[in-house]
């Protein structure tokens, strides 16, 4: 798995770095609150190697990415 790969491709459809207010993880999710929610793909998110699932909630958007959640994060 490429994680430098994955997490750049998830930053571009997420409507670009600018886009992002804040990035967080728990276990499994990164947890990104978005400053234009409307500009992040979720489809196109959904489709990136490595994501199992997209979620909306608590005014984030998280990205289901497995227990290796930190490594996404260098």
């Amino acid at each position: 798995m490429n994680y430098q790969k994955t997490s750049d491709e998830i930053l571009t459809h997420k409507g670009e770095a600018e886009n992002i207010k804040e990035v967080t993880h728990c276990f499994t999710r990164l947890r990104f609150t978005l400053r234009e929610p409307e500009k992040a793909d979720r489809g196109r998110i959904e489709r990136v190697e490595g994501v199992i699932a997209v979620v909306e909630g608590s005014g984030q958007l998280q990205v289901a990415v497995g227990t290796e959640v930190g490594r996404y994060m260098t």
